[in-house]
C-alpha cells in the first residue's frame, strides 16, 4: 500500500517508511539506509512525545497534590474538643 493514494485507507507506520524509503531512491543500500533513518526518527519523535506526555501527567499529579494538601491545611480545625457541642462543660 502506498500513502500517495487517491482512496481512503488506513495509513500505517510501514506504509510510510515503505513510501520514505523508496523515494528518490535507486541504490538497494540506499533504500535500507532510507529505511534505517525513518525508522530512527520515528523512534526518537515517539520517545520525545511519550516523555512530553509524562512530563504533563506528572506535572498536573503534582499540581493536584499541592492543591488538596493546601485545601486541607486551610480547612483544618484548630479545637475540634472545644468546637464540639454535645460535650458538656464539665467534661472539658
Amino acid at each position: 500500500m502506498s500513502i500517495f493514494t487517491t482512496e481512503d485507507e488506513e495509513i500505517s507506520y510501514s506504509s510510510i517508511i515503505h513510501d520514505y524509503a523508496h523515494a528518490w531512491a535507486t541504490d538497494p543500500d540506499d533504500i535500507e539506509l532510507r529505511r534505517h533513518r525513518i525508522i530512527t526518527w520515528l523512534a526518537n519523535r515517539d520517545r520525545k512525545l511519550l516523555k512530553a506526555a509524562a512530563a504533563q501527567a506528572w506535572e498536573k499529579g503534582v499540581q493536584y497534590g499541592m492543591n488538596v494538601v493546601r485545601t486541607a491545611a486551610n480547612s483544618a480545625r484548630v479545637g475540634p474538643i472545644s468546637e464540639n457541642p454535645y460535650i458538656m462543660e464539665e467534661n472539658q
